[in-house]
């Protein structure tokens, strides 16, 4: 788990799986609107319980569960017992938690573990992993002390984000797990958390136990959290978490013999229902019928009677082991062919059902390509912006005392950075594989870097551009070239036929950067951190023998309009950054505009 914004890929498999689910709520919705629902939310609030907390080792059966939140006394430990009772404190409180509000996680927190920990409620001050049966390191969690901060990035995001709660639940609970903010109840604290989110965003989801399917799939579940831990993307855990909510709602219709429940449909008469009942399941039982229609035994058996006496409903078999037929009314008068108008008819209508289905089909699949292609542009803006940030992030700067403009921060403003030819250039010195690439020999040294965003056809280097996007220009350490009187190149990213832009990302179609320059420049604005901050951001960076405080990166991608005619409107993507070695680049204080120290770092600003 890195610092700043969760990392994740949305795949099209989760496109799909999003889709899917909205179609099913619907579904839900009327089952849980009808005459069972009361019932349903019980019996899915007791499966909840008993998952999440199942998942977790609790070795309670449902049914003890269910006896305990009905106050009766139960044989088992201790423990397990104020788990079951933490968790049943927690969720019957889920509908009052703002989802936005880490105030209110902690507030969950305090629910879920009370009597189980010693500090319920508070960020843990210890450090912690996860480990398997053998004793072997799974995760480390980030240090304790990073913990409150990496909780406010992680609400800031959330507040921000403009994926669907579909997908920014699954990738809270994804980065809540990293962070692992509590010595103890993450596991639970996290799918409840996820719960809030989607209930927040449709109060559905506060009766789906999600958290029992869960539970069903364990394995699966540890197996997708480390798949994205070992790939330090979210993308594996979305697509396993929007399967299970999927299977989840899916499966609120189905009872626990695999036979369907029938829905009661509104304006119905119970004789009509207690037919359709039947008819779905031949050998259902009084029981059964008294649980799916919502009234008394007696009264089913009258309407049963009714139904007997109409000719309409009969038994065969005896009453254990026999089985009930629905009587079909017999027709007296029957139709035996169409007229030539009815025919006439049915072709014209099959002709023009045909001719919309056609145009309908059309108009889906170019909707479908154009939102695809925008997808796929998003995700690779979103890598291209991941790989400059952990690019600015591992900014090197020498510790020697005075500052250097070999290694200094370089941002060439350019315009606004809505379109290639008005997208600014930034010069920096790094280490490691971000932008160059882990089997790059420069990922091993201190290098050189240059990132803008170039037009397809440009031919200001030694080739020329063949794709608009994202490029990098990389050289070694500029403390190593050879200096000598003899040797008159110019080793600078001036040199155009020196070092050719390699291409980082395409799909990015403009760039602007802005700088904070200094921590102070924070602190004499406003201490409202987010937009108001913004506005100390400014375009310019003077001091190039230096590093600034905060970068601000912009990225534009091109979307298609309403009507996927035209694709000249842009959609920015934001970034910001802060850089850590920024205070050991002030070291000497010299004045900044010394265009004698501007070796290797472009053009100064």
């Amino acid at each position: 788990m890195t610092f700043g914004d969760p990392v994740y890929t949305v795949s099209a498999k989760a496109v799909s799986l999003v889709s899917e689910i909205s179609a099913a709520l619907e579904r839900y919705k009327i089952l849980m609107e009808g005459p069972d629902g009361v019932r349903l939310r019980k019996l899915n609030r007791i499966r909840t319980i008993r998952g999440t907390t199942a998942i977790e080792g609790n070795t309670l059966t449902e049914e003890q569960v269910t006896a305990i939140l009905s106050g009766k006394r139960v044989v088992g430990s201790k423990r397990e017992i104020d788990e079951i009772k933490g968790a049943q404190a927690a969720y019957a409180a889920v509908e009052t938690f703002d989802p936005l509000s880490a105030r209110d996680l902690l507030r969950a927190h305090a629910l879920m573990t009370q009597g189980l920990v010693e500090r319920p409620g508070k960020w843990r001050t210890c450090n912690v992993g996860v480990f398997n049966a053998k004793g072997e390191a799974l995760h480390h969690a980030p240090p304790w002390d990073h913990v409150p901060f990496l909780m406010k990035d992680l609400f800031a995001w959330l507040k921000r984000a403009k994926d669907l709660p579909l997908i920014k639940s699954c990738v809270f609970h994804f980065a809540f797990e990293c962070i692992h903010p509590f010595p103890d109840g993450n596991g639970r604290v996290g799918r409840l958390w996820q719960t809030a989110i989607l209930g927040r965003w449709n109060p559905l989801f506060y009766a789906a136990p999600v958290e029992n399917m869960v539970f069903s799939h364990q394995s699966r579940y540890c197996r997708a959290l480390q798949s994205a831990q070992a790939a330090d993307d979210a993308g594996a855990f979305i697509d396993f978490m929007l399967d299970v909510i999927l299977r989840t709602i899916k499966a609120r219709g189905v009872r626990q013999s695999g036979k369907k429940t029938v829905v009661r449909k509104g304006g119905k008469k119970t004789t009509d229902r207690i037919l359709e009942l039947v008819s779905a399941n031949p050998k259902v039982t009084f029981a059964e019928l008294v649980g799916a229609l919502g009234i008394s035994r007696s009264a089913i058996q009258k309407h049963v009677a009714g139904l007997k006496d109409a000719q309409r409903l009969r038994r065969i078999g005896p009453d254990k082991g026999g089985r009930w037929e629905v009587v079909r009314e017999n027709k007296s008068i029957k139709r035996r062919g169409f007229t030539l108008v009815e025919m006439l008819l049915a072709t014209l209508l099959v002709g023009v059902l045909t001719a919309l289905s056609v145009m309908t089909f059309q108009s889906v699949s170019r909707g479908w390509q154009v939102s695809a292609d925008y997808l796929d542009k998003m995700q690779r803006t979103d890598y291209a912006l991941s790989q400059v940030v952990a690019g600015l992030r591992s900014m090197y700067y020498p510790h020697d005392g005075q500052q250097n403009a070999d290694y200094g921060f370089v941002l060439e403003d350019r315009g606004k950075g809505e379109r290639p030819d008005r997208s600014d250039v930034i010069t920096w010195s790094k280490t490691g594989p971000a932008i160059v690439g882990t089997k790059s020999a420069l990922a091993d040294t201190v290098h050189r870097v240059q990132v803008m965003v170039l037009e397809e056809g440009n031919d200001d280097y030694a080739e020329p551009i063949q794709k608009t996007g994202l490029y990098a220009r990389l050289c070694g350490d500029a403390a190593l070239i050879p200096k000598d009187d003899s040797d008159d190149t110019d080793y600078s990213f001036g040199n155009a036929d020196l070092y050719q832009p390699i291409l980082v990302a395409d799909g990015v179609s403009g760039f602007n950067c802005r700088v904070l320059a200094k921590a102070e420049d924070a602190e004499s604005g406003t201490k409202n951190e987010g937009e108001n901050e913004k506005r100390d951001f400014e375009d310019t960076f003077a001091e190039s023998n230096a590093v600034p405080y905060k970068v601000e990166l912009t990225f534009y991608i091109e979307k298609p309009d309403e009507n996927f005619r035209s694709r000249t409107d842009r959609a920015p993507m934001v970034r910001i950054v802060r850089i850590p070695i920024h205070e050991q680049s002030l070291d000497g204080a010299t004045p900044p505009g010394n265009e004698e120290k501007e070796k290797k770092g472009g053009k100064k600003k």
